[in-house]
């Protein structure tokens, strides 16, 4: 069971989404808590790893002391939560249906062109004919990364699909196969082949050891850290010598047996040392790089987008917003919490901000509609004091305004009605169209909120990812630069600036 605070023992709690690619359970958690905890200077060997029994299983939290109440709440202390995603989407698209939904994405600024005035007027460009001018070059641009993504893909294809005819891509198979056949011919000639593995393999292992050897120099591997002092550089030693007799036994089996290791390396680069071959090569290294980059990033932005109930990736979608759904509304509904908030970056943020949203919904609905025992209070429905203990959103790396671009669902100017529901629907903190209904319009309504509810959006220029959100009433939003435009996008879970801005929307009282 959680623990029960005496009664004048008040915490908040965060709950931490991350965002795309192979994400390792606590990894968004870890760096996290590290960097509040170096802008709070909570003192070391203070927070504790907690387990709270939520949802039928054991959950890990780290409870971050506090010198003083962090807000008007009172809160004394911290309790950070995981919402782990990524098993949700492992394995569940291919590389056939990524490159499907670069196609159809690459064509969005085209094929939504005539309902794109209403949505970009709410974007802050003083020239109305730049914005216009933006979309046309945003069009070509798509379009041309879709196809440079495909060319590979396609020109394979076409090089298995090759005939026979003289000078084309068969002669080029030809040559590729020739290369081959006298590498492994040269192989098969040499002397003592086990040998010759044995070799290899010290090779291999030499160049491993001298790699961990820099690293150690470089002191990336922290978790020697509190080694004793004596112990470190002795390993740091010993890794080198490792490397040193790996190489000289190699040179000595070498010399001793006569397996022309050397002499059969070059044989191999030879033979593969020519254009048809090496093109072939570097098409192979460039499809299997490319194929993992869409499947583990682009991937799980394709499984969770799609709104289309009817899509093959809805139930993936519906999957991870029911599971955040969940962990949410346990944190709202535990009184130990005076105040939660939720942080998502990437992709993570987006997922926050749907949850929101179903919480919303939750909160809009029929209460005498709803079951007996969640229309009581139960564990079931959300209640209007948990709802009001949601304080903020954080959203860093946000794609929010580019998935309500290229992803909003287009509805035909007759459906006057199918409009407004979707609008009542998704329109948490969502700036309004400004469409006119006519005598269709349906009578207004107004989405609950929290009371002190506080939304900060941190957001860099050179993030490709992210950017400034104009399509949603954002309370504050921030930008940093980041010297690394490779590494932007993840630059701020280790940016003391990005914490301090944390600290500052913790410990805001209202908006």
């Amino acid at each position: 069971m959680a623990d029960v605070p005496g009664p004048r023992e008040k915490r908040a709690a965060i709950l931490v989404i991350h965002g795309i690619g192979e994400q390792r359970p606590y990894e968004a958690l870890d760096a996290f808590v590290q960097g509040v905890a170096r802008c709070l200077r909570v003192p070391p060997g203070t927070m504790q790893h907690r387990l709270s029994w939520r949802d039928g299983r054991a959950e890990s939290l780290i409870r971050m002391p506090l010198a003083a109440p962090l807000n008007d709440t009172g809160a004394v202390g911290i309790d950070l939560y995981e919402h782990y995603w990524a098993a949700q989407v492992e394995r569940r698209i291919g590389l056939r249906q990524v490159l499907a939904w670069v196609v159809r994405t690459s064509l969005t600024p085209l094929r939504s062109w005539t309902t794109n005035p209403r949505l970009l007027e709410q974007e802050r460009w003083h020239s109305k004919l730049l914005l216009v001018l933006r979309e046309f070059a945003r069009a070509v641009a798509l379009i041309g990364l879709a196809l440079l993504i495909l060319f590979p893909f396609l020109w394979a294809l076409l090089q298995e699909r090759a005939t026979g005819s003289p000078g084309g891509p068969a002669r080029m198979q030809g040559v590729v196969s020739a290369s081959i056949a006298e590498v492994w011919e040269g192989l098969a000639r040499a002397p003592h082949p086990l040998l010759l593995i044995l070799w290899a393999a010290m090779i291999a292992l030499a160049i491993a050891q001298i790699v961990n050897w820099r690293r150690l120099l470089k002191g990336a591997a922290r978790d020697q850290a509190s080694l004793a002092r004596a112990t470190y550089p002795l390993w740091r030693t010993a890794t080198l010598a490792m490397a040193a007799v790996l190489l000289a036994g190699a040179w000595v089996l070498d010399a001793r047996r006569g397996l022309r290791a050397v002499e059969l390396a070059l044989g191999v680069a030879g033979a593969l040392w020519n254009r048809p071959t090496l093109a072939v090569l570097a098409d192979v290294a460039a499809i299997l790089v490319l194929r993992r980059f869409l499947i583990k990033f682009l991937g799980d932005v394709a499984l969770y987008v799609n709104e289309d109930e009817r899509a093959f990736s809805y139930r993936t979608r519906d999957d991870i917003l029911k599971a955040a759904q969940r962990h949410l509304r346990a944190l709202l509904l535990d009184p130990q919490y005076a105040a939660v908030y939720v942080a998502g970056h990437s992709l993570g943020s987006v997922i926050a901000y749907d949850t929101i949203g179903l919480a919303v919904r939750e909160m809009r609905s029929d209460p005498d509609a709803a079951e007996p025992a969640a229309r009581s209070g139960g564990p079931d429905r959300l209640t209007r004091a948990g709802f009001d203990r949601l304080r903020g959103l954080l959203t860093f790396g946000s794609p929010l305004d580019k998935i309500q671009y290229f992803f909003r669902t287009d509805v035909r100017d007759t459906q006057a009605i199918r409009a407004q529901i979707l609008s009542s629907l998704h329109g948490f903190r969502r700036k309004a169209s400004g469409r006119q209904y006519g005598d269709m319009q349906l009578a207004p309504y107004r989405l609950p909120s929290p009371p002190r509810f506080l939304w900060l959006n941190v957001f860099s220029c050179v993030d490709p990812v992210s950017g400034r959100l104009d399509y949603f009433s954002v309370d504050e939003q921030v930008h940093l630069w980041f010297a690394r435009p490779l590494t932007a996008h993840l630059g701020y879970w280790t940016d003391r600036r990005f914490y301090e801005h944390v600290v500052t929307w913790l410990r805001s009282n209202s908006r």
